[in-house]
């Protein structure tokens, strides 16, 4: 009977440390199941020995096989660099990895923004977070390391940077540009010549073009194009007048001076473009595709065209242009040529206003000398008279 009882005990005892074993193994299969269904790249990396478990996302991460994943990065260590968000190499000692090992952990405020540069020549920006797996006695083992891939985060930051440095570049520019035409012509000359000079076989250069001149150079600078020219179109006859031009060639810029000042629109434009330009319609133009095919156009190619209006009627264009590969205009790109365009509207109806008021002031200088050489030439003749006009009298 005691025999009986002894094996019946141990044939429990064996089934329960079956029932754990087996429960123990499932366990481990769930918790291998999870480890590798986690979407985040994931590394347990030992004291000892390095690396000792990688998921499939840090497989494909990383671009080694399930096979040699261990393996591979114990012999001949991780294929690699990691760097800061300024592009600067991290020590092994600044990996994350290693400050885990340290005892800090990683998470929240103190994650790790890293760009990590494959061997293979990929790069990605990646967050890390992680801790230290400690054994009973409070001594580290391993740490647990979880990357997350940033890279669409950090493109949008950047993008987000470069819009608001641009934003303000832009209102900045616009702020110089309404400064500039606050200044008086002398002022311009005076302070800042501009860069372009009137061939001597044109005419003079009108009181528009030294400002003209200056608007264009801030706004190429700020929209980054190449090159940019804005031109005067006589309503009725549709002949043309250079204003001013930016990013050509000195040779390129006289010969544009001289061919604009003998040119008419048509001479450029079909007549579907200039209905365009005539209805304030801003213009995504190939020239290379306007007639005449065989002319140049000075090095502008796949060029935005903004109207110059007043009072509803063109009297003007300007062109600006990033070079021969297609552009992508953006919407604030167009907004801020919009806006140049306006200002030298407003230069060119200030000149016009300049020279009407200087014109109804000589007039009216004239008058005034006018009416003064009458009144003396009336005095004199009085003075003369007087006397034959006495002794005719006596």
């Amino acid at each position: 009977i005691l025999f009986s009882v002894d094996v019946t005990d141990q044939v429990q005892a064996r089934k329960r440390a079956e029932t754990v074993e087996r429960q123990a193994s499932e366990h481990a299969q769930e918790m291998e199941a999870i480890f590798e269904a986690i979407a985040d790249p994931l590394f347990i990396v030992d004291v000892q020995t390095g690396p000792r478990k990688v998921n499939r996302a840090a497989r494909e991460l990383i671009g080694i096989s399930t096979t040699i994943a261990t393996g591979q990065l114990r012999q001949v260590g991780p294929p690699f660099d990691l760097y800061d968000e300024q592009g600067h190499l991290l020590s092994r000692d600044a990996w994350p990895q290693t400050r885990i090992l340290s005892g800090e952990v990683l998470q929240g405020a103190t994650a790790v923004d890293v760009v990590i540069r494959l061997h293979d020549g990929r790069e990605l920006n990646l967050s890390v977070t992680g801790a230290p797996v400690r054994a009973a006695d409070g001594s580290i083992q391993s740490a647990v390391l979880v990357s997350r891939d940033v890279t669409a985060r950090w493109q949008a930051e950047r993008e987000q940077e470069q819009l608001e440095r641009r934003t303000h570049d832009a209102l900045e520019a616009l702020l110089s540009m309404a400064q500039v035409i606050v200044q008086g012509p002398t002022e311009v000359d005076a302070n800042d010549p501009p860069t372009t000079t009137t061939p001597d076989s044109l005419p003079q250069r009108t009181v528009a073009q030294p400002i003209a001149q200056r608007l264009v150079d801030l706004a190429c600078e700020v929209l980054a194009c190449k090159q940019i020219a804005v031109v005067m179109i006589k309503p009725g006859s549709g002949r043309m007048t250079p204003l001013a031009v930016a990013g050509l060639s000195k040779e390129t810029e006289e010969r544009w001076w001289r061919e604009i000042s003998s040119s008419h629109a048509s001479d450029y434009l079909d007549e579907q473009n200039i209905r365009h330009l005539l209805a304030d319609e801003v213009m995504i133009l190939d020239l290379k595709q306007q007639p005449p095919l065989a002319r140049d156009y000075y090095g502008f190619s796949f060029s935005l065209a903004i109207p110059i209006l007043k009072e509803n009627i063109i009297f003007g264009a300007m062109i600006l242009d990033y070079g021969p590969q297609i552009h992508i205009y953006t919407q604030q790109e167009i907004a801020l040529a919009r806006a140049v365009a306006r200002l030298i509207t407003l230069v060119v109806e200030r000149e016009h206003l300049l020279t009407e008021w200087a014109e109804a002031r000589a007039n009216e200088i004239a008058l005034r000398e006018a009416n003064h050489l009458k009144d003396e030439f009336i005095g004199i003749a009085g003075h003369e008279l007087r006397t034959p006009l006495t002794t005719i009298k006596a």
